[in-house]
């Protein structure tokens, strides 16, 4: 029984890895869809980590994931270094809205539960 228990409690934290593996996915590939270009800079520097947030200005929309090294309770973490990436999001460009991360967001959250934003 006591193996039981560990099987399930095991089953149940690769389930949630994978789910938040999944919706940081999701996040992620609406940002780089919705981040407003000029150069491409700012679209090419999202990165997604696990722990700890990436610091680097790698230029090529870093996934640094892995799901068998992942406790539950591990942040995932979803940043852009690009000095100007906040004005952006506040709307600097034609482009793309004020708030377009949230709004990124919100739909990843939403598909990833089946619903429509409103």
């Amino acid at each position: 029984m006591t193996t039981d228990l560990k099987e399930i409690t095991e089953d149940m934290a690769k389930a949630i890895n994978r789910a938040k593996i999944e919706l940081a996915l999701r996040i992620h590939s609406n940002l780089i869809m919705t981040t407003p270009v000029d150069t491409g800079f700012a679209r090419s520097n999202w990165v997604i980590s696990v722990g700890t947030p990436i610091q680097e200005l790698p230029g090529n929309n870093q996934i640094v994931l892995q799901e068998k090294s992942m406790e539950v309770t591990d942040p995932i973490y979803i940043s852009n270094n690009t000095p100007y990436i906040g004005y952006l999001n506040e709307g600097s460009s034609r482009q793309a809205p004020a708030g377009f991360v949230n709004v990124a967001i919100h739909k990843a959250i939403a598909s990833l539960l089946g619903e429509r934003l409103s």
